[in-house]
Parts: structure tokens; sequence; C-alpha cells
């Protein structure tokens, strides 16, 4: 299991320029076998989009919007909410 924080960790901050060495990062991952887990307080939609800017493939699991939703890739390589976390997290408030 890796996770990974997004903001000046996975992503460039403001003011540094990407390097592009995600490629690497995601053979690494495949390599070993790990799961991947970005772990953010951003809502979905800023992370992914700024995922697409970089074109960084999503993670197998994003913790997001600060811990309040769980996301996973689909078959088809898109962030779905994972409904049994919900479940959860609802039945704890």
């Amino acid at each position: 299991l890796l996770g990974m924080d997004l903001d000046r960790t996975l992503f460039p901050n403001s003011t540094a320029s990407y390097d592009g060495s995600i490629p690497r990062l995601v053979e690494a991952i495949k390599a070993h076998a790990l799961i991947d887990v970005w772990v953010s307080g951003r809502r979905r939609t800023s992370a992914c989009r700024k995922a697409n800017e970089l074109g960084i493939p999503f993670p197998e699991f994003f913790i997001a919007e600060l811990g309040t939703s769980l996301l996973r890739r689909s078959s088809r390589g898109e962030l779905i909410d994972e409904p049994a976390w919900q479940k959860e997290f609802e039945g704890k408030l």
C-alpha cells in the first residue's frame, strides 16, 4: 500500500514545474504490485482536473474531501464512489 499526498508531493506546487517523473512512479507501483492511494483534502473534481492536466493516471483508491469520500478506480479507469465506505461513514454521523 502506497499512500500519497497530492499537493507538493505528487502534484507540483504553483512555483515548481512538473519534472515528468510520474511514469517511473507508475511503473514502480506496477512492478511491486502496490496498491496506490491518493490522500487529499481536495475535492475530487479538483484532483481529477489536475491529474488530467499532468497526464497522471488515477490511483486504485482516492481518499478525498478531508477523508469524507472514498473513491476507487473502476475497470474503465474512472474514479467512482465506494458505496460501502459512504454507507459506513454516513452511519457514524
